[in-house]
């Protein structure tokens, strides 16, 4: 709680009263005395007046109830009191008179609504709406409980005791309301009065037959509420102690029962959280926030419980880590002085290792702390990173020989050939496990590597490698074939060098935290707050430092689009990808910025785990069964396309060629309902089943994601009679799962590491690292091999084709679109771009105007 408190407080700019309770779901409850009414359709909020039905409510108030259907009016009614209202009249009848009401009674969905309020009140209740547990709470009125309990003679009431001066207790109906002092026929000394219910209400002391005094109040469910406050002719004030249901308590001054003035607020554990000036039970005024330890976090102004005005943040360590203005919890920054960003992201990366990192939010961030030999422009060029040229090609494209720069690490130490060789050597060892290594069996003598089954023969193979360094500053790579786009593959993370001593001494917790990273790119890694933020600062030992504008970058891990929005209206970032709902808002605004991508989403089938779809009419009856058009429209809305195949557009062919304009759409899932269910009717019967089998469909737990099921769990339901659990869990576990095989089927994405159909077709051989849904086609796996193999770019290009069409006809993949994506950006910040392959975004060239 009190991370989130303090991440909302002094970085998102999302607290608005503290502390906070959680709501559980959108359902309103309406307590009468403590005791739950409960309605047969749910209360609503409108206009800010509650809305309850009607019949519920008034029987539950004691009133008989009847209804004239032609007038349309609705009478409550008992020996003293009638209620009348009429549907659609902001104008009330109570005893005769008329009454003005904020919202006219209603009808909706069938049933009619009153405004609770008004119903309450007119009754003689008191009405109040607890904002911090959402909950509409009903009570007779502490003066008339006190009034009709104590002061009126009634042969309801008994007293037993000297009502003249001594002790006395006094019951209603047989119930206890009362024992304490008496002296001239009224209360004075100390008492107890009770709830209506039987619980303790106050208890303290009494004057002139009204709380006055040090005394203690208590919630209806017999929890302390106000402890030692000073009660005045009723008022709850003085010093004392407030107690949250959710834990937290409040000590301090009280005005009319809120904190208002100077006091302090402890969490559920006891520890001091904030100090100073509240007002209402919202910090405002001079306060200061701490830390757990109880060191000090933030001192300065308060607003509406948000840092407004100058103050002081701290670092854990008792550093400044901002001084000056801030507001709505956010430091005003001078963000062209400082040359400081923030950044919006998706998901948090498993781990920041290049050797066994498979997910792009991991690339997107070693990039931005390490370096290739080369790096991609914003034209998707080559250009040399810590090679100080572009390589030397010869022996008939198989020879790469590569001069370095003289490029340090962060920490000042040289960059060297060999520490190219030991990172993709530890990367092609079996025993990393990295699922990238296919990558660099380009390499010659690199499958070697990886199929090795001892020690000793992968020691062999490694020895025998194609790669060496000659120098401290000169690289020899041999290929196994040419590969005609490796210079842009030298760009991709997986290749880029690694500090072995470093590595080594940190072992399986390498890449796992910001001091367990190190780099020799434009930005460091210096904080890691997991599930929140991670900090780079500029590098001052990078090559190219004099170029890299950006002194500090902030990336907000963001799942819910909003959230996302308010940080970016807020300033906290200037740069979130913007969700369909929200793209109203900036249209034709020079904030817009689209990002194609060569990447594709879709649906792996796990063929082991889940046998039924090892049936391959199964597999491509779920597929035909989504309306991807329909998807696109209703889920996406961000430019993205429906998938004709399984390689996404824009994708090259090797041979100067759209890879889908050479495919065509004879790979095309197209959307038919009849054939899917015609395929799903013979996969059954193939299997000997009657049904499918109850399984999961797993995806991150994103809005977008969660949406995503949703749909697809409806399409199956209407189109294929098919009841599938949603599975939406952290991006991490759910990538931890795949690389285990461990799931039933998963929404996925495939983003390209470069620009060929190879990136994404390699990927279904039979055993290969990322065929995550074991399937095997001994045809397919000829077809590709013989495609790598293959120098004649024509050829190459027919082969991955038919391919892919084999890929389609069997579909243990079933895609589902091909993503293209929408960014915001404030327009001052200039040189970020967004690659359509390979990481998020590129920040080296970025700097605020």
């Amino acid at each position: 709680m009190r991370k989130k408190l303090i991440a909302f407080l002094l970085s998102l700019a999302l607290l608005t009263s503290i502390p906070s309770l959680s709501q559980a779901d959108d359902s309103i409850p309406v307590l009468l005395n403590g005791e739950a009414i409960h309605f047969e359709v749910q209360p609503f909020i409108e206009e800010g007046t509650t809305m309850v039905p009607f019949r519920s409510i008034f029987e539950k108030l004691g009133l008989a109830v009847s209804w004239d259907g032609e007038a349309q009016t609705i009478t409550g009614y008992s020996s003293d009191l009638e209620i009348r209202l009429q549907i659609g009249s902001a104008t009330a009848i109570v005893d005769g008179k008329p009454q003005e009401l904020t919202i006219a009674p209603e009808i909706k969905d069938g049933s009619t609504f009153v405004p609770l309020r008004f119903i309450g009140e007119s009754s003689g209740k008191k009405v109040i709406w607890d904002a911090r547990n959402h909950t509409v709470l009903i009570r007779d009125g502490l003066s008339n409980y006190l009034e009709n309990t104590l002061y009126i003679t009634s042969k309801n009431l008994t007293y037993v005791g000297d009502q003249k001066d001594g002790h006395v207790s006094i019951y209603s109906d047989g119930k206890l309301v009362f024992e304490g002092e008496f002296k001239d026929y009224k209360i004075n000394g100390t008492g107890t009065l009770y709830w209506q219910g039987g619980q303790k209400y106050y208890e303290g002391q009494w004057f002139n037959g009204l709380m006055n005094g040090i005394g203690k109040l208590y919630n209806e469910d017999g929890t302390l509420w106000y402890d030692q406050i000073k009660m005045s002719d009723n008022i709850i004030g003085g010093n004392g102690s407030f107690y949250l249901s959710n834990g937290w308590v409040y000590k301090g001054e009280l005005v009319n029962g809120t904190a208002t003035g100077i006091g302090k607020y402890y969490d559920p554990s006891g520890a001091l959280f904030f100090e100073g000036e509240s007002k209402n039970f919202k910090f405002e005024g001079q306060g200061k926030i701490y830390f757990t330890d109880g060191k000090v976090l933030f001192v300065g102004e308060f607003h509406n419980s948000m840092a407004n005005g100058e103050g002081i943040q701290y670092n854990e360590d008792g550093s400044i880590k901002f001084k000056g203005l801030f507001k709505d919890g956010n430091p005003v920054i001078d963000k062209v002085a400082t040359q400081e960003i923030g950044i919006n992201f998706s998901a948090e990366p498993p781990v920041l290792d290049s050797s066994i990192a498979t997910a792009n939010a991991a690339f997107t961030m070693i990039n931005a702390f390490n370096e290739g030999l080369y790096r991609l422009d914003k034209d998707g060029k080559v250009q040399p990173g810590l090679a100080k040229e572009m390589p030397k090609i010869t022996n008939n494209g198989l020879t790469y020989t590569i001069a370095l720069r003289d490029a340090k690490w962060s920490d000042g130490t040289s960059v060297k050939a060999a520490d190219f060789v030991n990172a993709w050597k530890r990367t092609l060892d079996p025993a990393t496990k990295a699922q990238y290594s296919f990558l660099l069996e380009r390499i010659k003598g690199g499958e070697d590597v990886t199929k090795a089954k001892t020690p000793n023969a992968v020691k062999k193979a490694k020895d025998s490698l194609g790669l060496k360094a000659i120098d401290d500053n000169t690289l020899e790579i041999n290929l196994e074939r040419p590969v005609a786009y490796f210079p842009s593959l030298l760009a991709f993370p997986v290749f880029f060098p690694q500090k072995m001593d470093f590595v080594a001494a940190l072992g399986n917790q390498y890449g796992t935290d910001a001091d367990k990273v190190i780099g020799a790119g434009p930005f460091k890694l210096v904080k890691w707050n997991h599930g929140q933020t991670l900090e780079f600062v500029k590098n001052d030992n990078y090559w190219d430092a004099m170029n890299v504008k950006l002194n500090k970058i902030t990336v907000y891990i963001v799942k819910d689009g909003s959230t996302g929005l308010n940080l970016y209206a807020s300033n906290v970032a200037d740069v979130s990808e913007l969700g369909a709902d929200f793209l109203n808002l900036y249209q034709g605004k020079p904030d817009i910025v689209f990002k194609p991508e060569l990447t594709t989403s879709y649906l792996m089938f796990q063929e082991k785990k889940f046998p039924a779809f090892a049936n391959a009419k199964v597999r491509q009856a779920l597929t035909l069964a989504i309306d991807r058009y329909a998807f696109i429209k209703k889920v996406l809305n961000n430019g993205s396309a429906p998938s004709t195949g399984f390689v996404p557009n824009g994708t090259l062919d090797g041979n100067n060629q759209s890879f889908r304009a050479v495919a065509g759409d004879l790979t095309e899932p197209k959307f038919d309902t009849v054939k899917a269910k015609q395929l799903f009717a013979e996969g059954l019967q193939e299997l000997g089943m009657t049904s499918l089998p109850s399984f999961k469909l797993t995806s991150d737990d994103t809005v977008t994601a969660k949406k995503t099921l949703e749909f697809i769990q409806a399409q199956w339901k209407t189109n294929l009679g098919i009841d599938m659990t949603p599975d939406p869990i952290l991006h991490m576990n759910r990538v931890e799962k795949q690389s285990k095989h461990d799931f039933d089927a998963v929404v996925a994405l495939w983003g390209a590491d470069y620009n060929d159909p190879m990136t994404f077709l390699d990927m279904w051989g039979t055993g290969g690292e990322f065929n995550e849904v074991d399937w095997s086609n001994a045809q397919y796996d000829e077809l590709v091999s013989s495609a790598r193999n293959e120098t004649d770019p024509e050829t190459r290009s027919k082969l991955l084709v038919d391919a892919e069409k084999i890929l389609m006809q069997e579909m243990p993949v079933g895609p589902l679109y091909f993503r293209n994506r929408i960014f915001v950006r404030k327009p001052n910040v200039e040189g970020i771009f967004f690659p359509s392959f390979g990481v998020e975004w590129e920040l080296k060239w970025a700097s605020v105007k």
